[in-house]
């Protein structure tokens, strides 16, 4: 079994036939030709520490999320007005967070 980084596809099936349409079969015939050819990086997963901090940073973006605190942008056509955050999460979630804060 290989992994094939999207991009390495990407950018393969566009080359063979100068067009950006896809389907389940041309996707599978790009991944083929670039398995059989060689013509792939194999990705690079972090290990130790990095692994930890990606995980990390995952899981302090659904923190974020599920206590409402990421910002929405309040703008309509040309008009942008200032960010704000949503609060359409949990109100004790985050009361808790900034009282730790």
């Amino acid at each position: 079994m290989e992994a094939i980084r999207w991009n390495n596809v990407h950018k393969s099936k566009e080359l063979e036939d100068n067009s950006p349409t896809k389907n389940d079969y041309k996707d599978a015939k790009v991944i083929a030709d670039l398995v059989r050819n060689g013509k792939y990086s194999e990705p690079k997963l972090p290990t130790s520490v990095y692994a930890d901090l990606r995980i990390l940073m995952n899981l302090r973006q659904q923190i974020i999320r599920l206590a409402g605190l990421n910002l929405k942008e309040n703008s309509s056509g040309k008009k942008k007005c200032k960010s704000s955050i949503t609060k359409r999460g949990r109100a004790r979630l985050r009361a808790l967070m900034l009282i730790t804060a």
